[in-house]
């Protein structure tokens, strides 16, 4: 499955996409953030969630 497959469940066909949120890092993190050095900052990614989105299908 990758971003902008199409998947088909009986008449309705939906597009799979991956959407970033969360650009914060939650209050539990802070501390461990601040052990790492720059590179691992860097190398930090926001969550990503999968998201179906609707396609009709004539």
């Amino acid at each position: 499955l990758h971003h902008g497959s199409y998947i088909k469940l009986g008449c309705l066909q939906f597009v799979f996409s991956i959407t970033e949120f969360a650009t914060k890092q939650p209050k539990g993190d802070t501390a461990l953030v601040q052990d790492m050095d720059l590179e691992e900052k860097l190398s930090l990614k926001p969550h990503q969630v999968p998201v179906l989105r609707s396609n009709s299908v004539p």
